[in-house]
C-alpha cells in the first residue's frame, strides 16, 4: 500500500502532481483545508507501507510520524515548513529546507530536475513565490507565465477555509482533475473543476471593498475580513495582494470564527524582508507557518491588544 499526504493549497498539490506525473502510482490520498496540517493522524493504524508526506510541518505531526515509523512504513518527506528535531532512522528520507525562497514545489522540482517545472512554478506562484516562479520559467513567454500564475492563485484560493464545505472543490478532487490533463495549460483551458472555482474566487473578491483597517502603525497593518463566508476563503490571496502592493510593511490579516469569539489570522512578512511572520504565530496557541507566511488558527478577542503589541515588536526588529 502506498499513501500521499499532501496540503490542499497549491504547494501541496502542484507538488504531488510533479511526482504522480513523474511516477505514477496507486495511492491513497490523504488531505484538507490549507489549515489541517496534522494530517498524519490519518495513517497512525497504517502498517508496513510507503509514504509521501508534502507539504506540513513535520514538528506539527511529529507524534504521529513516530508513530508511522513504529508500525515500519518507509516515509518520504518533503517540505517547507519548521521540523523540530528529525528523527534519526533509516525509513525516514527528509527532505527539508525552510529558506524563505524555497516552497514543496521548488523542492520537488529539485528532486525531479525540473522533469515537471510546468507544476512547479504554478506551485511557486500559489505560494506567493513571484520571483522564483519567474526564474524557474525563464524560457517561457509571458502569456505562459500569467496562465501559470493565475492557476497556482487560484488553486491556492480554494484551499482556504474552516471546513471542507466552505471550498469549492475539495483539495482531492482538484487533485485527481489535474491529473487529468497533460499539461496545467490544458487544465486551466478545459476543466470545469478549474472554472467553477475561478468563478467562486471572482465572486468573493467583491466581498472585500468593506474590509476595515483595526491596527496600524510604522511596520504594517491590520485588517479585518467583513464577516462573511468568502472571508475564510479570500484570507490568503488577499493577504499576498497586500504584501505586493506594500512590500516594505507586514500584515495580518483577520477572519472572524464562526460560533466562537476570536479570529483566524494570516501572518504576512514584507516581501523586501521576509522573515519572522513565523516568530510572530509562535508566540500564540495554534500558531505555526514560516518565515514568509504563517498564522494563528484561533486567537481569542481578548487577546487582540497583545497581538498588537506583539506585530509591533517582532517587525520592528
Amino acid at each position: 500500500m502506498h499513501c500521499d499526504v499532501f496540503n490542499g493549497d497549491a504547494d501541496g498539490i502542484f507538488a504531488l502532481a510533479q511526482l504522480r506525473k513523474s511516477n505514477p502510482k496507486v495511492s491513497t490520498l490523504f488531505t484538507g483545508t490549507k489549515r489541517d496540517i496534522g494530517l498524519l493522524r490519518h495513517l497512525v493504524e497504517i502498517k508496513n507501507s510507503t509514504v509521501t508526506v508534502l507539504d506540513i510541518s513535520m514538528e506539527k505531526n511529529l507524534s504521529d510520524l513516530n508513530t508511522c515509523l513504529k508500525n515500519n512504513n518507509q516515509i518520504t518527506w518533503f517540505d517547507h515548513h519548521q521540523s523540530g528535531t528529525i528523527p534519526k532512522i533509516d525509513l525516514l528520507d527528509a527532505n527539508i529546507d525552510t529558506s524563505p525562497k524555497v516552497c514543496t514545489s521548488i523542492l520537488v522540482d529539485h528532486h525531479l530536475s525540473g522533469a515537471q517545472r510546468a507544476y512547479a512554478i504554478a506551485g511557486a506562484y500559489g505560494d506567493n513565490l513571484h520571483s522564483e516562479a519567474e526564474l524557474m520559467g525563464e524560457n517561457l513567454s509571458s502569456e505562459e507565465l500569467a496562465i501559470l500564475k493565475d492557476i497556482g492563485e487560484t488553486i491556492n484560493y480554494n484551499g482556504y477555509g474552516e471546513k471542507l464545505s466552505d471550498l469549492a472543490v475539495e483539495p482531492k478532487m482538484v487533485y485527481l482533475d489535474l491529473l487529468k490533463f497533460d499539461s496545467p495549460f490544458e487544465f486551466a483551458k478545459h476543466s470545469e473543476v478549474f472554472a467553477k472555482i475561478k468563478k467562486q474566487m471572482i465572486d468573493d473578491a467583491q466581498q472585500m471593498q468593506t474590509t476595515k483597517k483595526i491596527h496600524s502603525s510604522s511596520v504594517g497593518d491590520c485588517l479585518l475580513l467583513p464577516d462573511h463566508p468568502s472571508s475564510a476563503r479570500m484570507s490568503g490571496i488577499y493577504s499576498n495582494d497586500l504584501v505586493h502592493a506594500n512590500p516594505d510593511r507586514a500584515h495580518a490579516i483577520f477572519t472572524q470564527l464562526k460560533n466562537e469569539s476570536g479570529f483566524r489570522i494570516s501572518i504576512r512578512s514584507p516581501l523586501n524582508r521576509p522573515y519572522k511572520a513565523d516568530t510572530l504565530a509562535n508566540l500564540f496557541p495554534n500558531g505555526g507557518g514560516r518565515a514568509k507566511a504563517a498564522g494563528i488558527n484561533c486567537l481569542h478577542e481578548t487577546e487582540l491588544n497583545n497581538f498588537y503589541t506583539k506585530f509591533d515588536e517582532v517587525f520592528s526588529c
